[in-house]
């Protein structure tokens, strides 16, 4: 299964963009947080596309899983798709939500990501694209 992420906007604080089926289906918007030189756990992670697998238990962070895991993150591991609001909440990962909120946030996460989860539900692997719509 093929999924986009197209970053549409960037500022200090985040970067949003839409997560988008292969058919171009709006599966929920994301949160990131703002590119710092690919640093963990500052900066939304580089261009490219990755190899998810489905993860379903990971000790150090029980809170968010199960989650779809990046493959292949260029100096990085840990990178996820998962449940969030906030870019505080991100640690380097990227957010699924319904819509945007106010100060740098999504809304209705828990909704989004189910979703999400419900229409991979038959699948173990995504092949993810990041894409960034300035640079077009």
């Amino acid at each position: 299964m093929n999924v986009k992420l197209v970053r549409l906007a960037q500022n200090e604080y985040a970067t949003m963009g839409h997560l988008l089926s292969a058919e171009n289906e709006l599966l929920g918007v994301t949160l990131e947080l703002p590119w710092k030189d690919n640093q963990h756990g500052v900066s939304c992670i580089p261009v490219g596309i990755y190899e998810c697998r489905r993860a379903i238990h990971h000790p150090d962070s029980p809170k968010h899983y199960p989650v779809w895991r990046l493959e292949g993150v260029p100096n990085r591991d840990d990178v996820d798709i998962h449940i969030g609001n906030t870019v505080k909440d991100t640690q380097g990962c990227i957010l699924v939500g319904s819509a945007y909120a106010p100060d740098h946030a999504i809304a209705a996460s828990v909704a989004a990501f189910n979703r999400l989860m419900l229409l991979t539900a038959d699948v173990d692997q995504l092949t993810l694209a990041i894409s960034e719509a300035w640079a077009a």
